[in-house]
């Protein structure tokens, strides 16, 4: 059977309109000004979020009684929502589906917003020296301290304590010379 380009979008439209309208029949208990948030502000573009964001409102806030009208906090759910459809790889999970709970969602959205990538900390160092062997930098951030020094058990590399690192940035110079042919384990 040969299809026509227009009758694909209107399947694929019908597929849309029919995720929604399950989600809305399904959890009547979240108002529709909620339901209507998460429809206009959903990200991906085939309401792929909907029924985790449904069934997690009606469980998280209009069970106990509280809080399911609340369009502020619905409107910052979409926004967590949004930075996670956009930054999945700085969540632990990458399914929607296995975060338990809004609160849980909410709190690793910000871990995920302060946890930079690879790139985002090379550029907190400058690269003062770079051959096939030998790499030496100057870390002006405490996570470009640590992924530099990473392997290492210098003071100014150590995750939980950022104290050593400020230190040493703002009372003197901290450089790290690096030699890229030994392993890991081999550092200090």
């Amino acid at each position: 059977m040969i299809y026509k380009f227009k009758d694909l979008i209107k399947e694929s439209n019908l597929i849309l309109e029919g995720r929604k309208e399950k989600a809305r029949e399904k959890y009547e208990v979240v108002p529709e000004e909620v339901f209507d948030i998460f429809v206009e502000m959903d990200p991906s573009g085939n309401h792929k979020y909907i029924d985790w964001l449904m069934k997690s409102w009606e469980r998280d806030k209009c069970k106990n009684g509280w809080g399911c009208n609340r369009t502020n906090e619905a409107r910052t759910l979409m926004r967590d929502i949004d930075y996670f459809h956009n930054n999945t790889h700085k969540y632990d999970q990458s399914d929607i589906n296995n975060f338990p709970t809004i609160y849980e969602l909410g709190q690793r959205t910000v871990d995920a917003r302060i946890k930079l990538t690879k790139g985002e900390l090379k550029k907190q160092a400058n690269k003062l020296y770079d051959t096939g062997r030998y790499l030496v930098v100057e870390p002006e951030s405490h996570g470009a301290s640590c992924y530099y020094g990473a392997g290492t058990q210098w003071c100014t590399t150590m995750k939980t304590n950022p104290g050593y690192f400020n230190q040493y940035f703002r009372n003197s110079s901290l450089f790290y010379f690096i030699n890229k042919k030994l392993v890991r384990k081999e550092l200090f």
